[in-house]
């Protein structure tokens, strides 16, 4: 009888453990906050940048980031070291994944060339999202962290 209650016991203890596994996994989801958005390059208070102005819709069960209502497109935060050009993403949106992520790998027409931009950021609350941006335009590169916030 104490075998039964010795196995038992562990498979209680087993299942309890998975369940706590499963639970604190499911806690890592940090879901995009649905409206407008402002994101600003890590750089020294006196250098000049590009703040990024976008917007978090819901799209089904889905998020994704859209152009903020009054502009011509997502903008990115730019630190201008590698362009002067205040340029909006060709892509009309960007998905957000179920974990908060986004990653988006463009080029950007400009001009007669293309700014390369591959973009990435996570939310770490609903109103928080941070991340990196790397840039790249006649030959030279520039990878930032940023940071941002919901407004209004």
């Amino acid at each position: 009888m104490s075998r039964v209650l010795r196995r038992t016991a562990l498979l209680v203890l087993a299942l309890l453990a998975l369940g706590s596994l499963t639970a604190s996994a499911a806690g890592t989801k940090k879901k995009a906050a649905v409206g407008d958005y402002q994101a600003s390059p890590v750089v020294a208070s006196s250098k000049n940048y590009s703040v990024g102005v976008f917007s978090v819709e819901r799209a089904g069960k889905q998020r994704r980031i859209v152009r903020t209502d009054g502009f011509l497109g997502i903008y990115y935060p730019d630190d201008n070291k590698c362009d002067n050009f205040d340029l909006p993403l060709a892509a009309e949106t960007v998905p957000i994944s179920a974990t908060g992520r986004f990653k988006l790998k463009e080029k950007t027409p400009v001009e007669d060339e293309f700014v390369q931009v591959l973009w990435k950021g996570r939310w770490t609350k609903p109103g928080v999202v941070k991340g990196s941006i790397t840039l790249k335009h006649g030959g030279c590169s520039s990878t930032r962290k940023w940071s941002g916030g919901k407004v209004g």
